[in-house]
């Protein structure tokens, strides 16, 4: 399906930031060292089907390296613009990351200002249907979190015509970040061939927003990595 070129809009007109209702937040941790060199994590770079149970400090660590966001700005518009470690869309990071956790089976949204997990509530009806999917792709994974990409084309609207291309690349530009993090951290990840598209439509009654990507994520079951 073609979804059109993007291109800037000739007339811009600002939109407010969306954020997902959470609640019960839980603090994560930085990370402060890792001994690979980027070469090293280069060349060694490969996808895991295998998943140890991953600790919230390790979790962490990795969000922080690959979503946190460093500082922010404003663009034109007045609209917030953010530095973090992998480009988007005019700076605006218009995605948001959702994770399934495998021992309750709950769903939170990482905010990248506060380095934290939000709990989304039970009327976040968005468990079924994905993990099922993402289950069925590669199975035995029950110690896996799931991480779903869900880009705000709200925002990407203000300022782009056909802004669908630019969500998808986003999304594979972090994709590809959190690979070589969690080689890096000596973790297993894998990115799945599906994307959530319509499901990521149910989220929110008063935001446009769409799937663009998922993946599984848990620590290496012959993890010799530290960080100190």
């Amino acid at each position: 399906m073609y979804i059109g070129e993007p291109s800037l809009k000739k007339h811009m007109l600002p939109s407010v930031p969306f954020r997902f209702t959470a609640t019960e937040p839980i603090k994560l941790e930085a990370a402060k060292y890792v001994t690979k060199s980027f070469l090293d994590v280069l060349e060694s770079r490969r996808s895991s089907r295998e998943f140890a149970p991953l600790d919230l400090a390790k979790l962490g660590a990795f969000l922080y390296l690959s979503n946190r966001i460093k500082r922010t700005d404003c663009n034109e518009l007045g609209q917030e613009i953010t530095y973090t470690n992998c480009s988007s869309p005019g700076a605006m990071n218009a995605l948001h990351l959702l994770l399934r956790r495998p021992s309750d089976r709950r769903w939170y949204s990482y905010d990248p200002l506060k380095h934290e997990l939000g709990f989304l509530g039970d009327d976040i009806d968005c468990d079924g249907f994905i993990a099922h999917m993402c289950h069925e792709l590669i199975p035995a994974t029950d110690t896996a979190w799931i991480i779903w990409n869900v880009a705000d084309l709200e925002s990407l609207k203000c300022k782009y015509q056909n802004p669908q291309s630019l969500a998808y690349r986003h999304s594979g530009g972090i994709s590809a970040t959190h690979a070589l993090v969690a080689q890096a951290l000596g973790l297993s990840y894998c990115q799945l061939g599906i994307m959530g598209e319509s499901e990521a439509s149910k989220l929110s009654d008063k935001r446009e927003l769409l799937g663009v990507g998922l993946a599984f994520l848990g620590d290496s079951p012959d993890n010799s990595t530290t960080i100190d």
